[in-house]
């Protein structure tokens, strides 16, 4: 959208007094009283972008109960006046197009601005266009300043404010979906659980997934009674994250009353999302119904015994999983997920012959042919794919000195035939070299998950599994050192931290007796994967 600056009067008294004032919180209250004058001018006023974005940086130097009330009517007044202008540029937008495009046919297409800009409906409808792009992006940049103002706020009575939805501007502030992501990231941030209720709310929020997850994830490490049901109603979410989500809250909260509403979820539900709703109503039952007709089998289990099973159901869980079965299966570890992506390392060390130690592929596969370790990692990855669902979808990554994709994130290709041909053929000629700068390919990994939660996305289900291969010791982006303590736990945290939103689940395969054991098996610990050592004794 076009945009352009407006030249404004200086206000210098006042806004010099804003942007100059070390702290809020020792002000008079005719001092402060201004302030609240000045920011209900610039709320009722169009326009002045700047101003509202200094304003805004000097009040939230004040973490307290009246900013936070202040920046509550300020943003219900710009998230207001946004939701006007949003159909007022959208149609300012669609006129000035139309008489531009009007007039590059009459003159040509190679016509030249000036003369353009002799017309006078073109030069009205481009000033329409400019002015209402600059109203609408100064309310926009106001409730951006305000979000990343509430996100900082750490004070409890600050906090408290914001998750009072009785709050006077509470419920238009809260029109805004960055504003609700800031508040909630302030509530988050709080120890002790005075807030949960209020946390527990934005569970609710189907414009944000990410928000939501992570309210479901504090429903679970708080185990959250409260947050019950809220967890229920997530289950039939449509981005997969946020059903996941769920289904982990519903394990820590460890009620048998979940049954019911997991068989109801079971219906339809695919991938990743079908296995672990078999695995959580395993633990609770001991029923074993998995893969091909278990949505069926749990229906019937539940019309016929479920009620009789409800009422008597005591403490006792089951220990393990009902299994992956009729899934993809690469190196012996199962999955039914249908959003995979395959990292394998083709640094310079695998080049060397496969160890004949152990295992070489996995339990049960069969025998896969090749001479180095490269060779029998990219048949056996032929051989997976050959085998995918026609329902899955897929990437593919190999890194070293070069990182090459078989195809840019975010986008996962179905398991077409065609694809799966196309895949093969790419990653056969590639070689060994370089080193193994292993983050550096996970964090594009993550891109393919991404595609999940982007405001933009027009596919909810982004990648949810990841198979990582590797022979040795991760190195650096540069490539040239090894990731050793502390460097190689901060990168891991690092991973971990920008996999919280995805939850992507992470098996590991480690090739020969020298990639790192306790890495591989840390990050499939803690992402909820199989790790899987081949070539060793």
């Amino acid at each position: 959208m076009l945009t352009r600056s407006v030249p404004l009067p200086i206000r210098a008294i006042v806004l010099g007094f804003l942007l100059v004032l070390p702290a809020l919180a020792d002000l008079a209250p005719d001092e402060w009283e201004r302030v609240r004058t000045e920011a209900g001018r610039l709320a009722a006023r169009p326009g002045e972008r700047d101003r509202k974005v200094a304003l805004v940086a000097a009040v939230r130097r004040e973490d307290s109960a009246r900013v936070a009330r202040l920046l509550l009517g300020f943003a219900a007044a710009a998230a207001k006046r946004r939701d006007e202008l949003a159909p007022r540029a959208a149609k300012a937008a669609d006129d000035y197009v139309r008489i531009d495009r009007q007039l590059r046919k009459k003159h040509g297409r190679g016509v030249k601005r000036e003369m353009l800009e002799r017309d006078a409906e073109w030069r009205k409808r481009r000033e329409a266009f400019a002015e209402a792009g600059a109203e609408l992006d100064a309310e926009v940049a106001a409730l951006q300043a305000v979000a990343e103002a509430f996100a900082a706020m750490r004070s409890p009575a600050a906090v408290a404010a914001l998750g009072d939805a009785a709050e006077p501007d509470a419920a238009g502030a809260r029109r805004a979906a960055e504003v609700r992501e800031g508040i909630v990231a302030a509530l988050l941030a709080q120890p002790g659980d005075a807030l949960d209720g209020a946390i527990v709310a934005f569970a609710s929020d189907a414009e944000l997934p990410f928000v939501r997850v992570r309210v479901l994830d504090r429903i679970a490490s708080r185990r959250i009674r409260a947050g019950f049901d809220a967890a229920v109603a997530c289950l039939l979410a449509e981005h997969p994250i946020v059903a996941r989500a769920a289904i982990a809250a519903l394990r820590a909260l460890d009620e048998p009353r979940a049954v019911p509403p997991l068989v109801k979820a079971r219906e339809g539900a695919k991938g990743l999302v079908a296995e672990e709703i078999d695995a959580l109503l395993f633990r609770f039952t001991g029923k074993r119904f998995a893969g091909a007709g278990a949505e069926a089998m749990w229906g019937g289990w539940w019309k016929a015994e479920g009620e009789a099973w409800l009422a008597s159901a005591g403490p006792e869980r089951f220990e393990g999983a009902p299994g992956a079965k009729g899934g993809t299966e690469f190196y012996g570890i199962e999955t039914r997920s249908n959003r995979i992506v395959f990292v394998l390392d083709r640094s310079h060390s695998m080049r060397l012959p496969v160890p004949r130690k152990g295992p070489v592929t996995g339990a049960g596969v069969g025998k896969v042919a090749g001479n180095t370790k490269l060779e029998v990692a990219k048949n056996q990855l032929e051989r997976t794919i050959r085998k995918l669902a026609p329902d899955v979808k897929f990437g593919v990554i190999f890194f070293g000195g070069k990182f090459q994709a078989w195809q840019p994130a975010p986008a996962l290709l179905a398991a077409t035939p065609g694809n799966r041909n196309a895949a093969i053929a790419w990653f056969a000629a590639l070689e060994p070299e370089g080193s193994t700068p292993t983050f550096t390919a996970l964090a594009e990994a993550l891109r393919y998950a991404k595609v999940g939660g982007g405001k933009s996305a027009t596919d909810p289900a982004g990648a949810d599994t990841i198979f990582l291969l590797s022979d040795g010791a991760p190195t650096g982006p540069g490539g040239a050192d090894l990731l050793l303590g502390p460097e190689l736990d901060a990168e891991v945290a690092r991973f971990l931290e920008a996999n919280r939103d995805f939850k992507c689940v992470v098996h590991t395969i480690g090739v020969g007796p020298d990639h790192n054991r306790e890495l591989m098996m840390r990050l499939a610990r803690e992402t909820g994967g199989t790790y899987r050592a081949v070539g060793v004794e």
